[in-house]
């Protein structure tokens, strides 16, 4: 006969035996029980759930805002001199007359009611321009927020494959919104023209672009167009191109076939490609480096109007030489040391200025190899050595006759060595209305202002290489180089500043990717000064002080506010170890030290 247990225990476990529910053994509770959640600290799901679906909403209104705004860009872009770009006229910009004559479709009315906005006159163009960009910076940082929004929430929750999605299908909006549109001839298009006539050069004149001039070819058509723009007295930027930078050119002037509107919409084509594929990269970058801030920062350089109208519409080189970092960088992260250095070395054979930050990845790179056993490094050196030495033969052996070490010191010259002053904070010294002692101008003169920003770069290059023993560490002392040569160099241009942006972006370091936006931010005025053929000898202390000091009350109020009002973080407490050594020039090291005698 059975009794009914008096234990009230033992009677759940009868009723759970019974019922078929499984018998939890003490050992097992551990590993199934949940914890219980805090109401009141964290808020529950569907409240994240609806925070992404409204962030994701938000990002989606700022891209369609951002079309629009692309598209009323595209005729304010041309210069007052555009009726005789090649480009304006060819075949393919014939098919898509809304983004040149999207006007004509607005009401009178309207007009009437903003005549300073006009696109037909030119104070109107150059007035809706100002507008234009600053509207699309407006919704350019309202898709930021979004963005930051969207990382806040848990990956799954945020729905970040929906968000990468979104920014590529609007970043290829962009980009072909911005390809359709005409270009000016100024300065600021003079590098996507030179490149072209070197690339025709080898095609069609079989001529070394590094020893024949191109005045050479006064009839061509492209070098008729340099010539419209050489024969102004505005200042021009004084680039070197390197040659695999020359071979892209002929690659393109190939696919042409001869054809200048083709030659040009090439570039364009080339630039909105590397484009693309770098918003893609620097998304993958981004998800090791920093998963939180990946939606942001990588909307706030794929959708940027600066990056895409330097990069698409003018076809500056620097979009390359951003790809081929930025791959770089991906491929240390998937520990392939040897295609890192390959592609680094491919930016320096483009652009010398990557010369800079050689140093720094080859610091990374030999640093992964302390580990190896003696044979296996001396097999890893030999092969550095060998793609090293091969890369650089292979791209300066079609240019090295009649050029040579010659030719190849000018380029650094170039580089390195500038003697003029433009739009600067050397020429904006150099003009003020202040009389400086003699020592002071002899100072301020481009060639020995060119030898204090050197000496600056290699104190900052001294510690970087010092310090600089991780990824992270070593993309903020990049950033850092870059900037600081491109805000003291003689000559500053405003798409100097896209190379270290995207560098500052994939890295960890705020006050960089700060520094790097608001010189971005300077380029408006820039871009309307010379829109106007205004050209102010001393825009310098504003496009480049006025952040550089905007950026240093930043750094101070955050870090200010976050001393005042930020949780303090405590910390267990730690022995100071005795110094077997004095701490001259000692780096700090990430490894753990050895605990002493007293600690065991």
């Amino acid at each position: 006969m059975q009794y009914r247990p008096k234990n009230r225990a033992s009677a759940s476990v009868r009723t759970r035996r019974t019922s078929g529910t499984p018998l939890i053994l003490p050992e097992e509770v551990s590993a199934t029980a949940t914890v219980p959640v805090n109401t009141f600290m964290v808020p529950p799901v569907s409240y994240k759930q609806s925070a992404g679906r409204w962030s994701l909403f938000f990002m989606v209104v700022a891209g369609l805002l951002l079309a629009v705004l692309y598209v009323v860009l595209a005729r304010p872009l041309a210069h007052s001199t555009a009726n005789i770009d090649p480009v304006r006229r060819s075949w393919l910009l014939s098919w898509v007359p809304i983004v040149h004559h999207w006007h004509m479709f607005v009401p009178a009315q309207v007009w009437d009611k903003v005549p300073w906005l006009l696109p037909v006159t030119e104070e109107g163009r150059v007035n809706l321009l100002l507008v234009a960009l600053g509207a699309a910076v407006l919704c350019l940082l309202f898709a930021w927020l979004a963005g930051i929004r969207i990382g806040r929430v848990p990956l799954e929750l945020g729905r970040g494959r929906t968000a990468f999605w979104i920014m590529l299908v609007f970043t290829a909006i962009f980009a072909l919104t911005v390809f359709c549109s005409p270009i000016g001839l100024d300065a600021f298009s003079l590098d996507m023209l030179s490149s072209a006539l070197y690339g025709r050069m080898v095609v069609m004149y079989h001529v070394n672009p590094y020893t024949v001039a191109p005045e050479v070819f006064a009839a061509d058509p492209l070098q008729i167009l340099r010539a419209s723009i050489l024969h102004t007295s505005n200042p021009l930027p004084v680039t070197s191109f390197g040659p695999v930078l020359t071979d892209i050119n002929i690659l393109v002037a190939l696919a042409a076939r001869g054809s200048v509107d083709g030659t040009l919409l090439g570039f364009r084509v080339l630039g909105a490609l590397a484009h693309l594929c770098s918003a893609v990269v620097l998304w993958q970058i981004l998800a090791q480096m920093q998963p939180q801030r990946r939606v942001s920062l990588t909307l706030l350089y794929a959708w940027n109007p600066f990056v895409l109208i330097f990069g698409i519409v003018q076809a500056h080189p620097q979009m390359i030489l951003i790809l081929f970092v930025l791959l770089a960088i991906y491929f240390f992260q998937r520990n392939a040391p040897i295609l890192t250095w390959f592609f680094v070395l491919l930016a320096a054979m483009i652009d010398l200025s990557c010369l800079l930050i050689l140093p720094l990845f080859l610091r990374i790179i030999v640093r992964q190899t302390r580990f190896l056993w003696w044979f296996w490094r001396f097999c890893w050196w030999l092969g550095l050595l060998a793609v090293t030495a091969l890369s650089a033969a292979l791209a300066y052996a079609p240019y090295w006759q009649g050029w040579g070490i010659a030719g190849l010191w000018s380029s650094l010259r170039v580089q390195f060595w500038q003697d003029t002053a433009v739009n600067s904070l050397d020429a904006a010294l150099l003009h003020l209305p202040i009389h400086f002692p003699q020592e002071v101008m002899w100072l301020l003169q481009p060639d020995h202002w060119m030898i204090v920003t050197l000496v600056a770069v290699a104190i900052f290059l001294f510690f970087a290489l010092w310090l600089a023993d991780t990824l992270e560490l070593a993309l903020v002392c990049c950033g850092g180089v870059l900037l600081l040569f491109v805000t003291l160099q003689p000559q500053y241009w405003p798409w100097y500043t896209l190379f270290p942006l995207a560098i500052a972006f994939s890295s960890r370091s705020r006050g960089a990717a700060m520094l790097a936006f608001l010189l971005l931010l300077g380029t408006l005025l820039h871009i309307y000064l010379w829109q106007l053929n205004l050209v102010w000898p001393g825009e310098g202390l504003i496009t480049i002080a006025v952040p550089c000091v905007l950026w240093g009350w930043g750094v101070f109020l955050v870090t200010a506010w976050r001393k005042l009002f930020g949780r303090a973080v405590t910390r267990p407490e730690t022995r100071p170890m005795p110094l077997a050594r004095p701490p001259w020039f000692s780096r700090p090291s990430q490894w753990n030290s050895r605990p002493g005698r007293g600690d065991l």
